[in-house]
C-alpha cells in the first residue's frame, strides 16, 4: 500500500513538472512577437467556396504604380441578407449607411463599404467615419499614389472593411488559408477584416504586439496596411535602421530598427518602401 502511494506521488510530481515546462514554453511563444509564428494577413486567391457577399464585375481602374496583382472582385449583397446587411460566410454584418463623394482627384477609383458584425456595440456609422478619414487623407494616405476612394452602402463595391470579433476574424480569414491566431487583421479577396480586439485595444508591446500603439493610432495602421494589400501591395521589411517603418511592414511583430509609422507616405510626400519581406 505504501509503495502504491509513493508511486502515485512520484507520478503526480512528474506530471506537475511537465505541465510547468509546457506553460513556460507557451509563455515564451506568446511574447516572441518578432518571430511572427506562422501568422499571416493577406491572400489574393479566391476562397472556396466563395464568400458571401459574392463577387460581381468591378469597375476597371487605370493602370496602377502598385505591384501587379489581379483586382479584387466586387462583392455584392447576399440575396438572403436583410436590407442594409451582408452575410460573410454565414455571419451577418450591418452596413454603414450613406456614403461619401469621391475622395481624391486620382483616376484609379476604389469603391468600398464599411460593415460591423451584428451584435457589436461599435456603431457602423462611427467606424465608417474613421475609415473615411484614413482613406480620404490627402497628405500621407493612399491617395498620394493616385487612388481615389468612395464609400457606398450598396453594391457594386471593390472591397468591404469589416469589423469583426477575433473569433469571426479567424473564421473568415481561415477561409482564405490565412492564420490570424485571434491576434491580427487580414485581407482575403474583397474582405478587409479588422479584428475587434485590435480596433478597441491597439497594441501594448508585450502580450499584444511588439510595438505599443494606442487604439486610435493602430486603427490607422490596420486600415492602411490591409487596404494596401487590396491595392496590390505585399509585405516589405525595414529599409534602414532609424528610418520610418513602411506601412506594409508587419509591424505587429516588431520594427527591426525602424521607427513607428502608420502612413504610406512621409510628411514630404515620399512613399515609404522597404526591401521585399523574407
Amino acid at each position: 500500500m505504501k509503495r502504491t502511494i509513493a508511486l502515485a506521488l512520484t507520478l503526480l510530481t512528474l506530471a506537475a513538472g511537465v505541465a510547468g515546462c509546457a506553460g513556460a514554453q507557451a509563455s515564451t511563444v506568446r511574447t516572441s512577437w518578432n518571430d511572427a509564428p506562422g501568422i499571416q494577413d493577406d491572400a489574393s486567391v479566391e476562397a472556396s467556396p466563395s464568400p458571401s457577399p459574392s463577387p460581381s464585375p468591378s469597375p476597371s481602374p487605370s493602370p496602377s504604380r502598385s505591384p501587379s496583382r489581379k483586382p479584387s472582385p466586387t462583392p455584392k449583397k447576399s440575396s438572403s441578407a436583410a436590407p442594409g446587411t451582408i452575410a460573410v460566410y454565414g455571419t451577418s454584418f450591418t452596413l454603414a449607411p450613406g456614403g461619401t463623394g469621391v475622395m481624391g482627384p486620382g483616376t484609379k477609383l476604389k469603391r468600398y463599404a464599411v460593415a460591423v458584425q451584428a451584435g457589436l456595440t461599435e456603431s457602423p456609422a462611427s467606424v465608417a467615419s474613421t475609415v473615411d478619414s484614413i482613406l480620404g487623407n490627402a497628405d500621407r494616405g493612399w491617395r498620394m499614389a493616385g487612388w481615389s476612394f468612395q464609400r457606398v452602402s450598396s453594391a457594386p463595391y471593390d472591397f468591404v472593411v469589416e469589423l469583426a470579433t477575433a473569433q469571426t476574424t479567424d473564421y473568415i480569414c481561415g477561409k482564405y488559408g490565412i492564420n490570424t491566431a485571434g491576434q491580427v487583421n487580414c485581407r482575403g479577396g474583397p474582405n478587409v477584416v479588422i479584428n475587434l480586439d485590435r480596433w478597441e485595444q491597439g497594441t501594448n508591446g508585450t502580450t499584444t504586439g511588439a510595438t505599443p500603439y494606442d487604439p486610435a493610432t493602430y486603427r490607422i495602421l490596420a486600415v492602411n496596411h490591409e487596404v494596401g494589400h487590396a491595392l496590390g501591395h505585399g509585405h516589405v521589411g525595414c529599409p534602414s535602421s532609424g528610418g520610418l517603418a513602411p506601412v506594409m511592414m508587419t509591424q505587429y511583430f516588431g520594427l527591426n530598427g525602424c521607427k513607428p509609422n502608420v502612413w504610406p507616405y512621409d510628411t514630404s510626400g515620399n512613399y515609404i518602401d522597404g526591401p521585399p519581406a523574407s
